[in-house]
This record gives structure tokens, C-alpha cells and sequence, in this order.
């Protein structure tokens, strides 16, 4: 197996920090989503020097509205943490316009469409199989996304995934599998010929497909198969919202100091 795979170069900067900014991480919404979502803007804000942090969720509590009305900032970056530029993306887009629009924030692209994404997925599959002990060379990544079979945007992005995945990856086989519209998940996993498979959970947060429904249709296949769960809450990508947060403020204006230890640097592609 490849090595370690590092996400992202650094480069020096000053120990200056950003104007009057807030982090803000925005999700979907499950229930508990809203505290785990505080707690971990918390913990990059320190690193991006930022005045304040939030977490909000679109649809439950607390919602982005009551978040926004809390903040004092000047500005707000905001970071969704979803996975494509569907219909959640454009009504988080919508609902910000509404409270204020580019006078107050800056709205980062979604998670899901970070260039390091793949690299970091596979990085990870990489990571579980060798701690299972398994070989690359009788292993599948399987990357198991909602789907819809009205709207396509979750079973594109899903797709889109894999294929770039499918590129770096050198022995081992990507597919896709749904909860929403075929091919399920269960039925991938038994028709797969790989004696192993890691899943992949394309969901942005812990909510009750990637806590209840992935693992249970794992357990039922009855193969052997290791579970990553939900992408959008791994900490490896953690340097991914550095990384577009950083750029996003740099856009707007703002130096940002990205601190680690005793050092500070820019987060850059």
C-alpha cells in the first residue's frame, strides 16, 4: 500500500489576524447536529484566528437565522458542509442573501467539491484496510450515497466521487451504492467479487442514514466490510475547511493566520 498521503502544502505567513470575522459551519441538520457543529467550528476558528465561531443547521435547530442574529462580526464566512451544489446548497445561498448577502458574508463552495476530497477518501480507505491488515489487491472502496429518484444531484455527486477516487486508486475497485434508488447498498456489497470492501458514507454529518441505516444494510449483506461513516464528519477533513475557509477570507481581503503550535500559516492549493 501507498504511504501516508499528505493533503496540502503549507506556506509562511504573518502572524496577523483577520478583521472582524466569524466561522460559520453549516450542515443539513440532524438532531444533534447543532452542538457538534459549535464544538468543531470552535476548534478550526482557533486555528483561522477567527473573532467568533457558530455552528447552523438549515432544517432543525438552531437554525441559521437564530445563529446569524447572535453573531456581531463584520463578516461571516461561511463553510457548507455538503456535498454537492444541489438543492440544499442553493436554498443555503438563498437564505443568506436574504440576511445580508456579500455585504456580510462570504460563502465558501461545499465540502464535497474540494479538489483534496478524493485524495483524502482514498488516503483514508488506504488507512483502514492496512489497520484491518487486509491487501489492496482483493479490496473495494464502495461509496454509498442518499440518491433521490427525483432530483439526480445526490447520485451525480456520488458518482462524480468515485470516479475521481477510481483515478488515484491503483488496485483498488470504487463503486457506488444509494439508500434512495438503485443499486442499494446491501445488493453492491453482495454482488461485489472483493473478499473485503471499505464503505464510504457520502452524507455530510452523523444523521440516521450514516449512524442506523448504513451500518445495518452492511451487517445484512454479509460481507466483510469496514465502515468509515459519514465523510463530511471525518477529521481529515478538517484541513479541507481550513483550506477553503482560508482561501475564501483571502478573497474577501482578510490575512489569515493559520495556527499551528508556535507556527502560522496560510492554508494554499
Amino acid at each position: 500500500m501507498s504511504g501516508t498521503r499528505s493533503l496540502s502544502p503549507t506556506a509562511p505567513a504573518t502572524r496577523v489576524p483577520p478583521a472582524s470575522t466569524a466561522l460559520l459551519l453549516c450542515a443539513h441538520g440532524s438532531p444533534g447536529s447543532g452542538e457538534d457543529l459549535a464544538l468543531r467550528a470552535a476548534a478550526l476558528g482557533r486555528q483561522l484566528r477567527c473573532a467568533e465561531t457558530a455552528g447552523a443547521v438549515l432544517y432543525g435547530k438552531p437554525s441559521l437565522e437564530e445563529v446569524v442574529a447572535g453573531l456581531t462580526s463584520e463578516r461571516i464566512c461561511v463553510v457548507p458542509l455538503l456535498l454537492s451544489e444541489g438543492t440544499t446548497f442553493s436554498a443555503l445561498s438563498d437564505r443568506l442573501q436574504d440576511l445580508g448577502g456579500t455585504s456580510r458574508f462570504s460563502l465558501c463552495r461545499p465540502l464535497g467539491t474540494h479538489p483534496w476530497l478524493a485524495s483524502g477518501l482514498l488516503a483514508a480507505a488506504e488507512n483502514a484496510a492496512r489497520r484491518a491488515g487486509w491487501s489492496e489487491q482483493d479490496l473495494a472502496l464502495v461509496l454509498v450515497g442518499h440518491g433521490s429518484r427525483r432530483n439526480p444531484a445526490s447520485r451525480e455527486a456520488t458518482q462524480r466521487l468515485a470516479r475521481q477516487v477510481g483515478r488515484a486508486a491503483w488496485r483498488i475497485r470504487v463503486a457506488c451504492a444509494f439508500l434512495e434508488e438503485p443499486p442499494a447498498l446491501d445488493e453492491v456489497l453482495a454482488a461485489a467479487p472483493e473478499r473485503r470492501m471499505v464503505v464510504a458514507g457520502c452524507f455530510s454529518e452523523q444523521g440516521r442514514h450514516a449512524r442506523e441505516d448504513v451500518p445495518a444494510l452492511i451487517e445484512s449483506s454479509g460481507r466483510e466490510a469496514r465502515y468509515l461513516g459519514p465523510i463530511g464528519a471525518a477529521a481529515w477533513t478538517d484541513t479541507l475547511i481550513l483550506d477553503s475557509a482560508g482561501q475564501t477570507m483571502a478573497e474577501a481581503g482578510q490575512t489569515v493566520g493559520l495556527q499551528q503550535g508556535e507556527d502560522a500559516c496560510l492554508v494554499s492549493r
